[in-house]
């Protein structure tokens, strides 16, 4: 397979699952959850507590959530949408795809500069950081569309840097494309979730204030399934939580983990 045929089968690998979903999520049997990308291993642990809980079987979709909500505007199969932010929750919302009653926030995150696994990089803030990454290169997501991008280029905007740093931005598709231009060493350092970089192992070198407002994971209902309803009072209830906490996101509302 060249490269070009494998970009291609990645791009449009989340919409070719979530239509191959169709017959499942219609049947009941089988309730499907279209998630932000940073959100991946997290939701996989999600869906087998809950299917270990209900006897439900999940599938999960993974992809930016920019990607994940205009595939369902456009009517692909899903019953839980988890976006990386409010925005894509209320767009979808708008397009008449998702119930705005029913979307809350579930988790947070904290964003962080994280550098290849090796040696630490010693950083007094912010601008000792960006120097000792001698120009290089940096991965984020694309602040176009990707909520990890809007998140880092408002971060970097408060930090009063953004114009210094954008020319070295690296714009990904997704979250998780972010993380593997940074772990395998493509680029100099990302700007990624501080859950994303605990999960790699890389080598975290600064971490950014808490976001004003917050870095805030919503979920709301696509469908009106049953299943669906059971699995968004899952994902915020009790039952949730510690799957949540044990991937490094945080609990709304202060709540501890």
């Amino acid at each position: 397979m060249d490269r070009r045929t494998f970009l291609f089968w990645i791009s449009i690998a989340p919409a070719l699952a979530l239509c191959a979903g169709v017959q499942a999520a219609a049947s009941g049997k089988t309730l499907r959850i279209a998630v932000a990308s940073s959100l991946a291993d997290a939701a996989e642990d999600l869906g087998a507590a809950f299917t270990r809980s209900t006897g439900i079987k999940t599938i999960v979709i993974a992809a930016s959530s920019s990607t994940l909500a205009r595939q369902i505007a456009g009517g692909a199969a899903a019953d839980v949408f988890l976006s990386a932010n409010r925005d894509w929750a209320d767009w979808l919302a708008g397009k008449g795809r998702l119930d705005a009653d029913s979307v809350q926030v579930f988790a947070g995150n904290r964003l962080v500069i994280a550098a290849p696994a090796g040696p630490a990089i010693k950083a007094a803030g912010l601008d000792d950081c960006l120097k000792a990454l001698k120009g290089g290169r940096i991965a984020t997501g694309d602040p176009g569309h990707v909520p990890l991008g809007q998140y880092a280029r408002d971060a970097l905007q408060s930090e009063g840097v953004w114009d210094d740093v954008r020319s070295r931005l690296i714009p990904a598709d997704n979250a998780r494309a972010a993380l593997r231009l940074v772990s395998s060493g493509q680029v100099a350092a990302g700007i990624v979730y501080a859950s994303d970089a605990k999960a790699a192992g890389l080598n975290v070198a600064f971490v950014f204030p808490p976001a004003d407002p917050p870095i805030a994971y919503v979920a709301g209902l696509v469908s009106n399934a049953p299943a669906a309803v059971q699995f968004l009072a899952f994902l915020t209830g009790t039952e949730g939580a510690p799957v949540l906490c044990g991937h490094g996101l945080s609990l709304p509302e202060n709540r501890p983990c």
